[in-house]
């Protein structure tokens, strides 16, 4: 990403959240986060993307969750949540 950044190309992210199938946003310690900050699993790693500078296009066959994702509200992440958001990287 710092990679790319640096050379000007925008990364995009198609289907950030695996179509659910990695059960990312079932992780504790998003659900917590995305408590306090009063969004869903779902809307806290878009804007953790969002903030990174990543470009995202959600996907999902779920009208609602859809309609969702595209709404994410604005999110202040401090560096400490942005750390802590990277710091589930599964690979």
């Amino acid at each position: 990403l710092e990679y790319c950044q640096g050379q000007g190309i925008r990364l995009t992210a198609y289907s950030p959240l695996a179509g659910g199938k990695a059960k990312v946003v079932e992780d504790e310690q998003l659900v917590q986060l995305a408590g306090r900050k009063g969004v869903s699993p779902s809307q806290l790693i878009l804007a953790w993307l969002l903030q990174r500078g990543v470009v995202v296009i959600p996907k999902s066959s779920n009208p609602e969750r859809m309609a969702q994702n595209l709404r994410v509200p604005p999110i202040a992440l401090s560096p400490e949540d942005m750390r802590s958001i990277a710091g589930l990287d599964r690979g």
